[in-house]
């Protein structure tokens, strides 16, 4: 009979190092922000294009 596969165990990190959510708000808000930049700016870009096209 085989041994057994050796246990891997994962650290667990101290309650210290927890990152509080509120913490992590800020940055969530910023990338909601910086989304709704990029998809206007495509938009724009999309309706400038749409205009030079003729219509058939």
């Amino acid at each position: 009979m085989p041994p057994p596969p050796p246990q891997i165990e994962t650290p667990i990190p101290p309650p210290g190092n927890v990152i509080p959510t509120p913490a992590l708000l800020p940055g969530l808000i910023g990338l909601g922000v910086q989304i709704m930049r990029k998809r206007s700016q495509e938009e724009a870009v999309e309706d400038d294009s749409a205009e030079d096209e003729p219509e058939t």
